[in-house]
């Protein structure tokens, strides 16, 4: 992160190659990876608890349903 509300905060794709659908089509499985850290010590921890895990748990959500949008149910397992 260059510049924002975290003291800390990544985000990390994996892909990863899966067996092909019996008719052949490629499959790819991705895995997203949040790291964060709130600032400001205590007052961040219970934020942490009571809003941002929640919040981004809804973004990823909302990121995934995005990425269906665009490729459709065809490309998924």
């Amino acid at each position: 992160m260059v510049a924002g509300v975290f003291a800390e905060f990544e985000h990390e794709h994996d892909l990863e190659a899966l067996p092909p659908h019996t008719d052949g089509r490629p499959r790819t499985r991705m895995t997203d990876e949040l790291s964060w850290r709130s600032p400001t010590g205590l007052l961040g921890h219970v934020a942490d608890a009571v809003l941002v895990r929640r919040t981004l748990a809804e973004l990823l959500a909302d990121h995934d349903a995005e990425i269906v949008r665009r490729l459709g149910r065809a490309g998924s397992a």
